[in-house]
């Protein structure tokens, strides 16, 4: 399988994947969901969590990265373009000609 082909079926799993990201979360009931989960996931406030003494609580502070990236994926895929996905994904820029979504 030469290169471009392998590109090839690396965006089309992405547009596959955005794709179904999209008929889930867009549309009201998404957009609530994804409401809630902004809060909860902390999307635009800092995650990291100090402790009575002023400490970093190291264990709260990483679960809270955690959810922080799950929010972030599902924002991506929500956001982007199939190709800006695979170079976020993959590191190397493609031809945006290459991508429809």
């Amino acid at each position: 399988m030469t290169l471009q082909e392998r590109i090839g079926k690396a965006l089309d799993f992405l547009r596959t994947r955005k794709h179904a990201y999209q008929l889930v979360f867009g549309n009201r009931a998404g957009d609530r969901v994804l409401e809630d989960l902004a809060k909860f996931c902390r999307a635009t406030e800092s995650c990291a969590v100090l402790d009575a003494n002023g400490r970093l609580d190291e264990k709260m502070t990483f679960v809270l990265i955690g959810r922080n990236e799950v929010f972030q994926r599902i924002n991506q895929h929500m956001n982007l373009s199939s190709a800006d996905l695979y170079t976020l994904y993959k590191g190397p820029q493609l031809n945006q000609e290459n991508d429809n979504g």
